[in-house]
């Protein structure tokens, strides 16, 4: 089919007029982009960026001084909690020791362990005391008044009779024999240990003692 020089003229007429709608456009949209670019043509941009950087600097800043709170009270927890343990330890040093003491110096008055028997009897007294009040006892009574009694009968037979094997001293000379080993120089079983621990429970038996191996 051929086109007359009328239809080709307007078929150009409408693509123009569709590049030059195109075109009304774009200068349309170019127009409000540098529009809003001048709005803020004012601004300092440099300025923003340095501010943007303090305030960062400074959230780090804060949480650095929580962390730093933290962690100092984390420390002072923990120092508290092992002073604490320190002490309590000292504690358990301390009235192990005053138990210790306190069965081994009543052993001492009674007389003569059997040989061998030594060791077993501390332990099993020493596992009865306790500390109340920083006194020690076994259920309700001072160690000493119930060693005594604990050896007279449940323990009896840990003990040598004190009138065995003779000596011209009577009753007593066994058990003075047995506490005066501590005090001899010239003897092995010399101990100034069991001296002091004398001296503290039985201050008269102890000058006795000094006095006959001085």
């Amino acid at each position: 089919m051929e086109i007359t020089k009328e239809e080709l003229q307007a078929k150009i007429d409408e693509a123009v007029k569709g590049l030059k709608d195109k075109n009304d456009e774009l200068l349309s949209k170019l127009k409000k982009s540098t529009d809003t670019l001048s709005e803020f043509a004012d601004i300092d941009i440099a300025g923003l960026k340095e501010s943007s950087k303090q305030l960062k600097k400074l959230k780090e800043d804060q949480m650095t001084d929580k962390e730093r709170l933290d962690k100092d009270r984390q420390e002072r927890v923990e120092i508290e909690l092992k002073r604490t343990q320190e002490l309590s330890d000292a504690r358990s040093t301390i009235d192990k020791m005053r138990k210790e003491t306190a069965v081994s110096a009543s052993l001492l008055s009674l007389g003569t362990i059997k040989e061998g028997m030594e060791e077993a009897v501390e332990l099993l007294l020493n596992n009865k005391v306790t500390i109340v009040d920083d006194k020690a006892l076994i259920g309700d009574k001072p160690v000493q008044e119930y060693v005594k009694a604990w050896a007279e009968a449940d323990g009896k037979a840990f003990f040598t009779p004190k009138n065995s094997g003779g000596g011209g001293n009577g009753g007593g000379s066994g058990s003075n024999a047995e506490i005066g080993k501590f005090f001899d120089k010239e003897s092995k079983t010399y101990n100034l240990t069991e001296q002091i621990k004398l001296s503290k429970t039985n201050p008269e038996l102890y000058k006795q003692m000094k006095s006959q191996y001085s």
